[in-house]
């Protein structure tokens, strides 16, 4: 195989890259999403300034 054949798959084998593709999605995302949930949590809690609580930044004085 060639990389060009190996960049579009033709019939069959397109059908089956596409299948694997969205089935590897379809394991990835909620991992993903739980990931992020456990590293989000513990961050809620810590002690200090959250970005939304925070002072709003100075205008730049134009010189």
């Amino acid at each position: 195989m060639t990389p060009v054949s190996l960049a579009a798959p033709r019939g069959a084998a397109h059908t089956r890259a596409v299948a694997a593709y969205v089935s590897a999605m379809d394991t990835v995302f909620p991992c993903r999403a739980g990931v992020m949930a456990r590293c989000l949590l513990p961050a809620l809690r810590l002690p200090g300034a959250r970005p939304a609580d925070a002072e709003p930044a100075p205008e730049a004085v134009a010189a």
